[in-house]
């Protein structure tokens, strides 16, 4: 696709000039300025991609410069060049959403490196725009086309195809692109046995659905066509039809198999009832190429999270991996109440993000080999607020604020930062209160080894009514934890 367009803004002509060399040597457009009001004028009549950023300017410092581009601009993505290599930098860039750091001195590979990660992020968010873009547009249309849980479609293209075709049983397998395999998504009236949830796309009817890119009706005419009676098992009693989903007639890509059986007899599917049947199977085509794309840009989003957050914990030998178990857990418990995929997903990118604020935090306080005076416990409980100003400039699809603000509320409203009790907490925080507090019981902190399992869960039933909710208490320890060491079980927590 297009090479983006590079605004490289820094008051040292040599690096100007390397930037600018370099970049074009790769194909991409650059745009040199040598102080912030140049680019800021140039930035009201040119649409840059990327800003590469100098941290000082003679005009103006680089977080207002960046902040006054995004003003024109609001998709440019910001790059900050710096000397200082520190992790308050890195923060303070965070926060004023520049997403990288180029340190100074740095050499062309790593240039190229931190634009090509720019690059990557531009086409994710491009890619996240055209989903909303083509979500709003079709939001009058089909049912289909307004799903893009692709989960959630597979099971809602079943009992619509069912519905629609008068038939007793129905399934859906989706092409794994990683695998290279149809899976098998959603499944009503017919059990999947668990070897058969995987299915090569050369073996069997649906790998000649796949190869030919054409509906096949199974009936009782099939035995006079020998190429398509030797994939089955077929006796002549029932009647199917098995359909490719496409999103475009002429894209050789097949998405997916959408089978539709009836058991009894009569009436025989036809090629009438196929072609009666192809809005549909083109529709969910499409809708399945959508939610396999949105899926891809939720993966990215959350793999950027997670990456970023390692590198934060990985400055903490107490609280390294302490997140993404955090993580494990609220998702476990969250799904184990009933909560909607949406609000899973919220909870899991609060999760992850819940502890960015403790990073200004003095590591003195948070290393101290024993109990905190006030003024240092007064520091720490400033984290949720300090998470919330860090996070503040980026945009999020779930609305991930409450539930990192309150977390550390609890149950009897002794908490902090608001004193909230009950459920004037947001369920989203009490969930992550229980995940975070157990994740922190059975971990190494500077003043005490980590409790053993068991020990672990009854000092968690001994805060449940005080400090956690205690419905939630039961439920964690029931259904998630249940007996186990380490790990909720029995609990997706991300997506395949």
């Amino acid at each position: 696709g297009r090479k983006p367009y590079i605004a490289v803004i820094d008051d040292e002509e040599s690096v100007r000039h390397v930037c600018q060399i370099a970049l074009q040597r790769k194909g991409y457009n650059v745009a040199t300025f040598a102080d912030a009001q140049s680019a800021i004028h140039a930035a009201q009549h040119e649409s840059f991609d990327i800003a590469l950023v100098d941290w000082l300017l003679p005009d103006l410092d680089g977080f207002s410069l960046f902040q006054r581009l995004k003003e024109h601009l609001p998709r440019i993505a910001g790059i900050v060049i710096t000397g200082q290599n520190t992790r308050d930098a890195a923060l303070k860039a965070l926060g004023a959403g520049l997403l990288w750091v180029l340190t100074k001195p740095f050499n062309i590979t790593e240039l190229i490196a931190v634009i090509e990660a720019a690059r990557q992020y531009c086409e994710v968010v491009h890619q996240s725009e055209q989903l909303q873009v083509q979500a709003s547009l079709v939001q009058a249309a089909e049912s289909l086309l307004r799903q893009l849980e692709l989960d959630e479609l597979a099971h809602q293209l079943v009992s619509l195809a069912k519905w629609h075709a008068s038939a007793d049983a129905a399934s859906v397998l989706v092409m794994d692109p990683q695998r290279g395999c149809l899976r098998v998504v959603a499944a009503s009236g017919v059990s999947v046995p668990a070897d058969a949830v995987e299915v090569q796309p050369d073996k069997g009817i649906d790998g000649l659905v796949v190869q030919r890119r054409q509906p096949i009706i199974i009936n009782r005419e099939v035995a006079n066509d020998p190429s398509i009676a030797k994939h089955l098992r077929y006796g002549g009693r029932g009647t199917a039809l098995c359909l490719p989903l496409l999103d475009d007639e002429e894209d050789e890509r097949v998405h997916g198999v959408l089978n539709i059986t009836r058991w009894s007899d009569e009436p025989q599917f036809t090629q009438s009832d196929a072609e009666a049947l192809n809005w549909l199977r083109l529709q969910a085509g499409i809708a399945i190429a959508r939610a396999q794309e949105h899926r891809q840009v939720k993966e990215s989003f959350f793999g950027v999270t997670r990456q970023l957050v390692a590198l934060w914990e990985a400055q903490d030998p107490y609280r390294f991996g302490h997140s993404e178990q955090v993580t494990k857990y609220a998702c476990a418990l969250a799904q184990a109440i009933g909560c909607k995929h949406n609000e899973v997903e919220a909870i899991r990118t609060a999760a992850l993000l819940h502890e960015l604020g403790l990073y200004q935090i003095d590591k003195r306080i948070l290393h101290k080999p024993a109990q905190l005076n006030d003024q240092e416990y007064a520091q720490i409980k400033r984290y949720p607020e300090l998470t919330l100003r860090v996070l503040n400039q980026v945009p999020f699809v779930w609305d991930v604020r409450p539930a990192i603000l309150h977390h550390r509320e609890h149950y009897d409203g002794s908490g902090y930062p608001r004193g909230l009790s009950g459920e004037q907490i947001p369920l989203s925080s009490r969930i992550l209160a229980v995940a975070d507090t157990y994740v922190a019981l059975i971990s190494k902190r500077p003043h005490r080894d980590p409790f053993p399992v068991e020990r672990a869960q009854q000092l968690l039933r001994e805060m449940a009514g005080s400090q956690l909710d205690p419905k939630l208490v039961s439920v964690f320890l029931d259904k998630v934890v249940g007996g186990s060491e380490h790990a909720p079980h029995a609990f997706t927590v991300s997506p395949p």
